[in-house]
């Protein structure tokens, strides 16, 4: 079930790639999202992808999760808002906890949105 559930993820964020060149909205990062985590509130998922050009925050939401499985549903969004690079966010979030900050640290160092708060 959960190869089933990752190659049906792999297979809408390659479908929702070839649309780059039509551009990306908020919506349809709102829906990448929706298909990662289907319990997904529509106000958290408006925080995640609030102004979205792309799918960056949707696949950082995605993949936190990988570096860090005890990440919560509020601090993955606080850390993948208005992320332009997932690969990026993720990393510089997995590098300072092994500097030792804590997640809420980690998630404001890294998060692309966190000097607006």
């Amino acid at each position: 079930m959960k190869i089933k559930h990752a190659l049906m993820t792999a297979v809408l964020f390659a479908a929702y790639q070839t649309t780059s060149i039509l551009g990306i909205s908020p919506v349809d990062c709102m829906d990448a999202a929706a298909e990662v985590d289907p319990e997904i509130t529509k106000g958290i998922v408006t925080r995640l992808c609030a102004g979205a050009q792309s799918l960056e925050p949707a696949k950082c939401y995605r993949d936190v999760p990988k570096v860090d499985s005890e990440i919560n549903r509020g601090l993955a969004v606080r850390l993948c808002a208005g992320s332009t690079n997932a690969k990026k966010t993720i990393k510089c979030y997995e590098d300072a906890g092994a500097k030792g900050l804590n997640r809420g640290q980690a998630v404001r160092l890294c998060g692309a949105r966190s000097s607006e708060e």
